[in-house]
């Protein structure tokens, strides 16, 4: 499975006091160009909570570094993490170690208001299109699995989250998913003009 990332401006908030960190990874049902090359909605019930038992904070999709929080952990402990599906988006809070360099500089970036914006990486298990033979498709996400992590990053794609944080706007994998929807569809025309019964026409000739 190839794996996507969104990203979103968003409220994304530390806290001085609690050292917490609040923010919005993930909006439903909000219309998102991808590349100008189509319209991507993400679904509410498109996450399960499944899917959110294990996932990771990191800094701008810094998978191979130390993340810096994870939902196992409890947030009541340093680097712990919960993500709680609300109506219109997931909802982030976490708790960095702020005696770690890379969680401090990180909550000090969003104090600052550096960082404003969240990204998530994940996996597209389900999904229908609409519009599909326009130059201007629209894709519906309306399953994902896995969600492999959420992200604080430098630039958004989605204008409506609040860490203010999806990943690239527009991606190889996102025009392979636009292709592959188009060689789907120009399959199943193909079969339908092959399995269409022929026309045949009888002739009868009247006489003795």
């Amino acid at each position: 499975m190839e794996y996507i990332k969104r990203n979103y401006p968003a409220e994304f908030r530390a806290d001085e006091q609690s050292g917490l960190i609040e923010g919005i990874p993930i909006v439903f049902d909000t219309p998102t160009d991808i590349g100008g090359w189509f319209q991507e909605t993400i679904c509410a019930g498109a996450i399960s909570e499944d899917i959110i038992k294990d996932v990771r904070l990191f800094w701008n999709h810094n998978i191979d570094e130390k993340a810096i929080a994870r939902t196992v952990i409890p947030i009541e402990k340093p680097g712990g993490m919960t993500l709680t599906i609300e109506e219109k988006q997931v909802k982030m809070l976490a708790n960095p170690n702020r005696k770690r360099t890379d969680a401090n500089d990180l909550c000090l970036a969003i104090e600052d208001g550096v960082i404003n914006a969240m990204s998530f990486m994940f996996g597209v298990a389900e999904e229908r299109w609409e519009d599909e033979d326009t130059d201007y498709p629209k894709r519906f996400i309306t399953r994902i699995d896995p969600l492999i992590e959420v992200s604080a990053v430098n630039f958004p794609a989605y204008a409506t989250t609040d860490i203010h944080a999806r990943g690239d706007t527009a991606s190889e994998n996102d025009r392979a998913a636009l292709d592959k929807m188009r060689e789907r569809r120009k399959a199943a025309m193909d079969n339908s003009k092959k399995s269409k019964p022929k026309n045949i026409m009888y002739y009868y000739y009247g006489g003795k």
